[in-house]
């Protein structure tokens, strides 16, 4: 990662600096904690080559070769209310749906709730952790994984499910995306703080909706078809007669064929 390329060009970005760049990592969502609580600056981007112990919604692990994905946690300091925390994950999709659109000339589409899809299999994924003052807010550390050039072999867990940009014929560096990413992630940053609602466009962009899927829960699961999402971003599933609402927690959500 040339950080001297991202310093230059995120300088006078409200978000993606000042940068910590490790090449080795348990996580930088562990990076950006520590940094958070000794008072560190929101806009603060960690970025890391590689994770020892990255992790995604759910405590689920997410893996990359050293070199080939964007590691990456962001600090952010929200004047939200506790209730729309959320739209954070929101905005992220859509902003990095939008620099990939701009460096990259592809189109991804965002899975309920927390993914990034390109052709069909997972691109990328989003993990939002919050830091808690007795009732206040004093931070959240986005947590973004995008697979660049990551190859996934075939007797991995993964193949058929993830995909990188490689795979799909793309080459780009990660540093114009990263890049892209902050700028559209500030913009969408600053209009949430202003009151806006990402909830909408955010929809829009969810290949989830509209199709039949199955939610699994602890020691149960169900299927439905989900048809929209509230205004704080939970998923609404049609079954039958009724409309059932599910919280992201620690739901799983798998596509009916």
């Amino acid at each position: 990662m040339d950080i001297s390329y991202l310093k230059a060009r995120l300088q006078d970005s409200p978000l993606g600096h000042p940068i910590i760049y490790r090449e080795r990592v348990t996580s930088t969502q562990d990076v950006a904690r520590e940094a958070a609580l000794a008072g560190a600056p929101e806009g603060l981007l960690v970025l890391a080559e590689e994770q020892t112990a990255g992790r995604g919604r759910a405590g689920r692990s997410w893996w990359a070769p050293p070199g080939t994905a964007i590691l990456s946690s962001l600090l952010l300091r929200p004047t939200l209310p506790p209730e729309h925390v959320g739209y954070i994950g929101m905005i992220a999709g859509l902003a990095m749906s939008d620099a990939l659109a701009d460096v990259a000339h592809i189109t991804v589409a965002l899975k309920w709730p927390n993914d990034l899809l390109l052709e069909g299999r997972k691109l990328g994924g989003i993990l939002l952790e919050s830091l808690w003052e007795g009732l206040r807010l004093e931070a959240v550390i986005l947590g973004l994984g995008l697979n660049v050039r990551v190859r996934f072999p075939p007797e991995s867990p993964l193949y058929g499910q993830a995909i990188s940009l490689l795979e799909a014929g793309v080459e780009v560096a990660r540093e114009p995306i990263v890049v892209a990413y902050m700028r559209h992630l500030a913009d969408y940053y600053a209009r949430i703080n202003a009151g806006w609602s990402p909830t909408r466009a955010w929809a829009e962009r969810l290949e989830t909706l509209g199709k039949p899927v199955r939610i699994i829960e602890p020691g149960h699961a169900w299927e439905g078809v989900a048809v929209d999402v509230t205004c704080h971003g939970e998923l609404i599933v049609q079954v039958g007669d009724e409309r059932r609402i599910v919280r992201a927690g620690d739901v799983s959500i798998r596509p009916v064929d």
